[in-house]
């Protein structure tokens, strides 16, 4: 049976924004994902749990992701209270367990100050991104790339046409391809080895190592809420922006 997300809003305006939004099961914990234009308040990484008061400014939009993996975005001005599901049985699955852990790990991977940058202007409503999906790699921004099913994309902003360079190992022969200016995405041809940590490459004239990490095997990618966590704590941050952009325009 559905079940709606447990939080109550208290202005008409929030209430039209979940209703638009959800589709997941009832959350008891969320956590601040992103703040749009960045705020003071409320924090990124910021948890509420049951009895807590989200206040959302006028002209503010937080995006909150709950331990059910549901993403909403929720514009202000709001006061918003998260409840109890008074039809639970009040009992903890591992599932939920493993969620509201997952959910602190978030808490503090985004409350430490460190990586504000996946939220704000480079978080869900940043359009210079709006075309890089989860599972794409983004070459310009010095991060680590999360590769799904030994497969890599690239990713950039349109731009120039660029010859590229791709080199898994130094015994490695190159692949040598071509990124048209106004294509963003470039799929590597065949599998990246499954021990792979980094990759080489050469794009016009900068030469570089771009490291990366696999996903674990039996890690679901459906577990939206642990692969956000394994996301941002690998350090694939403009990644996980993507995941949760997805997510709330579901």
């Amino acid at each position: 049976m559905y079940r709606q997300p447990k939080i109550i809003f208290l202005l008409a305006a929030a209430m039209a924004a979940i209703g638009s939004c959800s589709s997941a099961p009832a959350a008891s914990e969320y956590v601040v994902v992103a703040v749009d234009p960045p705020a003071d308040s409320p924090q990124l990484g910021k948890l509420f749990r049951l009895g807590d008061l989200v206040h959302i400014e006028g002209g503010s939009t937080v995006t909150l992701m709950g331990d059910d993996g549901s993403v909403t975005a929720l514009p202000g001005p709001a006061d918003i209270v998260v409840t109890d599901d008074a039809s639970g049985s009040g009992s903890t699955s591992n599932g939920a367990a493993g969620a509201s852990s997952s959910l602190t790990a978030i808490s503090d991977l985004l409350g430490n100050g460190q990586l504000q940058t996946i939220g704000g202007s480079r978080g869900v409503s940043d359009t210079t991104a709006a075309t890089l999906e989860p599972w794409m790699v983004p070459v310009e921004n010095g991060l680590t790339g999360c590769v799904y099913d030994l497969k890599l994309e690239l990713w950039r902003p349109p731009g120039h046409r660029a010859d590229v360079s791709v080199a898994y190992n130094e015994e490695s022969l190159a692949t040598s391809l071509v990124w048209d200016k106004d294509t963003p995405i470039l799929a590597i041809p065949g599998n990246v080895p499954p021990d792979l940590r980094s990759v080489g490459l050469v794009i016009d004239d900068k030469s570089f190592r771009m490291p990366i990490v696999h996903l674990p095997t039996g890690f679901s990618p459906s577990d939206h809420v642990g692969l956000y966590a394994w996301m941002i704590g690998s350090g694939c941050l403009l990644q996980a922006s993507a995941l949760i952009r997805n997510l709330a325009n579901r």
